[in-house]
């Protein structure tokens, strides 16, 4: 969520017990932020508060519902990020060994107007599958104080320009600042001929507050012996 500073916003999160029986429902909430980036950040209990004792009950596929409050420090800048979590005791039977169940659930709250954010293109590389054909990896890094999204297409061409595939990127796994992501796609239109190609990266991207932003990058492609070689376009304004 995206608060202006000093502003606060409440909500409600519901916990269901999958099981037929009573249980025990044991809450934390831990920094998210220093451990997914390992940077200093703003302790949880500075800016978030969940209306529950540490460990209560839920009956037989019962559920219980939970307040929230997020306040945005005045004088913090950027982004954080909390995981509430949310731990059963293990489920014993037949006397084998029990597998606690546990749910994370993230709540990130950023600064409005106080957003950093700097993705940059680092490489396009291809994988070889047992098919014959490809995958595609886009390399990003990320810097700034917010983490980022990004959505990422890649279209292939021959080198007089006729468009051949068109291939979208995973997308979901956050990048955040200070680290580096590669984003995987499988390439449409499997195995290739030998010869020389063109491909170009179109990234997209919006920060948890702000505007839409993109990046580009130009790639020359040689399909030889040991398979697709990626190379920055001599001349293209690769970030």
């Amino acid at each position: 969520m995206s608060l202006g500073p000093g502003r606060v916003k409440k909500g409600r999160i519901t916990v269901f017990n999958p099981r037929a029986s009573e249980t025990l429902v044991d809450v934390s909430v831990v920094d998210g932020w220093r451990q997914q980036t390992g940077q200093s950040t703003l302790a949880p209990d500075l800016w978030f508060n969940i209306k529950t004792k540490k460990i209560f009950v839920l009956p037989p596929n019962g559920h219980r519902v939970l307040k929230y409050r997020v306040k945005a420090p005045a004088d913090f800048k950027g982004e954080t990020m909390a995981f509430v979590f949310f731990r059963l005791p293990p489920d014993q039977k037949g006397g084998g060994v029990g597998i606690q169940l546990g749910y994370a659930v993230p709540f990130y709250m950023a600064v409005r107007g106080t957003e950093e954010l700097t993705l940059t293109l680092d490489k396009l590389a291809a994988y070889p599958l047992g098919d014959g054909g490809w995958r595609y990896g886009a390399t990003l890094s990320s810097q700034g104080n917010v983490h980022v999204r990004p959505h990422i297409e890649v279209t292939l061409f021959n080198e007089d320009g006729l468009e051949l595939d068109r291939t979208a990127l995973e997308h979901g796994p956050p990048i955040y600042p200070g680290r580096t992501r590669e984003l995987y796609g499988k390439c449409a239109l499997g195995d290739r001929a030998p010869g020389r190609y063109k491909a170009r990266v179109d990234v997209t991207f919006t920060p948890l507050a702000g505007a839409k932003q993109s990046l580009r990058g130009d790639f020359d492609l040689v399909i030889g012996p040991n398979g697709p070689v990626f190379t920055p376009s001599a001349g293209a304004a690769n970030p």
